[in-house]
């Protein structure tokens, strides 16, 4: 074979064997089609996760908002009915023995304070601390409120004042135990009317504290309430009302004035309120 035959034969054999560039072409073309195909399907998937997720998380959000209002309801109407056995079995009685005491003590008529003092019922007794269910914590209404922007004042409000009123007993107790120990020694005219003064001012304190707990609680039970209900509107909230005959221990609904106005109605409104 001549080197001109050789030359040929390779020539052929590579225009035979060659690269196929249309062949190339259309394996690129499916593989950037199967990649983009798989990148917008990722992508779909992705956004189906994150909006399952996000409904999700609203679902846990809302019920748990919903279990917040639920407990502040109970906790507001436990605490009422707490504080209106207080008042009925103790915080009335000692008002009453107040009232006696009261007029001779503004007179200064230590004969008159002496000779009541026995008759008291309720005066020189101690009283155990309130029990006082705890409200859930600040951070747990923060959902509410752009809502209710008076709700967190009325949390702070009637937690404050029911410390303030197991204050008022422990103080009064402690007056009590030193006013036995002055007794036991044997008091003269001005502890006699140095203890008394004192304890009669921890008795009137002790019934306004009272029924200024009664009215936060009471208002703090309403407003939430009315909230739950007309905004979650899924969530049955329970509205509790005390029996018949324990109403008149309440407050009237303006005990404290300008409390009331601040109340945010989520009723709907009518066509005349419009």
């Amino acid at each position: 074979m001549s080197l001109g035959d050789a030359l040929i034969v390779e020539t052929i054999k590579v225009t035979e064997s060659g690269f196929d560039l249309s062949g190339f072409a259309q394996d690129v073309s499916s593989t950037l089609i199967g990649a983009l195909l798989g990148f917008v399907f990722a992508l779909i998937l992705s956004w189906l996760q994150a909006r399952n997720l996000a409904k999700e998380r609203a679902t846990e959000e809302r019920l748990r908002s919903i279990s917040t209002l639920k407990r502040t309801i109970y906790v507001c109407a436990a605490n009422v009915e707490t504080l209106v056995n207080f008042k009925s079995q103790y915080a009335l009685g000692l008002a009453e023995d107040a009232n006696k005491l009261r007029p001779s003590i503004d007179a200064r008529d230590i004969n008159a304070v002496v000779s009541i003092l026995p008759t008291l019922q309720v005066f020189f007794m101690g009283q155990p601390s309130v029990g006082f269910v705890e409200l859930p914590s600040d951070e747990k209404f923060l959902f509410s409120m752009d809502d209710v922007p008076p709700l967190s004042g009325l949390i702070h409000r009637a937690q404050s004042i029911a410390a303030g009123l197991n204050e008022r007993i422990s103080s009064r107790n402690a007056l009590i135990a030193e006013q036995a120990r002055a007794n036991g020694r044997g008091m003269n005219e001005q502890e006699v009317v140095y203890f008394t003064l004192m304890l009669l001012a921890e008795a009137e304190n002790i019934l306004e504290i009272c029924n200024q707990a009664l009215f936060f609680y009471d208002l703090l039970h309403d407003q939430v309430h009315n909230y739950g209900r007309f905004r979650f509107s899924d969530g049955e909230f329970t509205k509790f009302e005390l029996v018949e005959e324990m109403k008149p221990m309440m407050p009237p609904k303006d005990f404290l004035v300008g409390y009331r106005n601040q109340f945010v109605d989520f009723a709907p409104k009518t066509e005349a309120e419009k």
